[in-house]
């Protein structure tokens, strides 16, 4: 992350010295001050400094450290927007539920708050500080390759104790109306769309079962720190839990990881492997259930633009193809009979 000049002290704070072009972009003006007030009250003497952030997402949030008087960071400090108010509120909630599933020495790695509130409306929260790993590829391909045999431990550990089966006929409905809107969607390669169809048509004629488990739904090394003891002796700390849910479908956070750790193909057919195995998945169903997650999220992209999505989208189903082969995705081979695929 990347630290711009602090906007204020907490203590002797003086609203018009804000920094113009932060209140433009930040969009908080002179709730500033006051949130400044609300925040001494747990961090007494700090120096609060914004941090940049996602500003394509109107429901970014507005993210500040917190340091001693040395400089030294204590806290991070997340403050809902404008357009997006409860925003972190449902965050921590997410985080608090995702750690509650979990047995405690998984748990542990779900950094939660330790003071939430609102301000004029707007939801924030006060972390302990943990530190990112660097903006700098190469220095972070270093640092990382330290940390990610533990994360993907972490995750295929936290999908197997979270795992429950799809039983309920509305269940079932859920999982096939998400892999609808993968099929529907015109925007989106034929292969995949083709892979949905047939995961759909797998649950009617009960080829395949789908199971619910934990998902962190951006399970990226954006939202990984360093752990430590904020982290409950984990090496990293998981963070942004807003699109969580213990009723998600598993993979598609396995691919995030594997992607954003740049990760080669026969490493990601390795996760990919153990990440079945936990789940009790062949390759085949790994790409339904990953279809079923794509669909979930196009089904709610709230403030995330469309052009985003297809990119994603895209980008997962071809780390999974490109890693586990065309022939154990959905795509029929000549010699099967079977309904067609969605047409173009």
């Amino acid at each position: 992350m990347v630290l711009r000049p602090a906007l204020w002290r907490s203590s002797g704070m003086n609203p018009s010295s804000i920094d113009v072009e932060a209140r433009e972009s930040d969009q908080f003006g002179e709730g500033l001050a006051l949130i400044a007030a609300r925040i001494s009250e747990s961090l007494p003497h700090c120096i609060v400094q914004p941090v940049a952030y996602d500003r394509m997402l109107a429901d970014s949030p507005l993210r500040m450290i917190g340091c001693d008087s040395s400089g030294q960071p204590r806290a991070f400090i997340l403050i809902s927007s404008r357009e997006a108010p409860g925003y972190i509120a449902r965050t921590v909630e997410r985080a608090e539920r995702a750690a509650k599933s979990l047995p405690a020495q998984l748990a542990s790695a779900v950094l939660l708050p330790h003071t939430t509130g609102d301000i004029e409306g707007r939801t924030f929260a006060i972390f302990p500080y943990a530190r990112p790993f660097s903006e700098s590829k190469v220095i972070r391909k270093s640092q990382t390759m330290f940390v990610r045999g533990s994360i993907f431990r972490w995750l295929h550990d936290a999908v197997s104790a979270t795992l429950t089966q799809c039983e309920s006929g509305d269940d079932l409905d859920e999982v096939k109306a998400a892999l609808q809107c993968i099929e529907c969607d015109g925007e989106l390669s034929r292969r995949l769309r083709c892979c949905a169809a047939e995961a759909a048509r797998s649950i009617e004629s009960g080829t395949w079962r789908p199971c619910f488990t934990l998902v962190h739904n951006d399970f990226c090394i954006d939202n990984v720190l360093r752990g430590g003891v904020v982290a409950g002796g984990h090496r990293f700390a998981v963070i942004d839990w807003a699109g969580a849910t213990t009723r998600g479908y598993p993979v598609y956070d396995l691919v995030r990881m594997c992607r954003s750790l740049g990760l080669g193909v026969g490493s990601i057919r390795r996760q990919m492997q153990r990440h079945a195995d936990a789940i009790g998945y062949g390759f085949l169903e790994c790409s339904y259930s990953l279809c079923a997650s794509l669909g979930r999220i196009g089904g709610d992209l709230e403030h995330f633009p469309r052009n985003r999505y297809v990119q994603l989208v895209e980008s997962c189903w071809k780390c999974v193809e490109d890693s586990i082969g065309t022939e154990k995705t959905g795509e029929p081979s000549q010699n099967e009979v079977s309904t067609p695929c969605p047409s173009n």
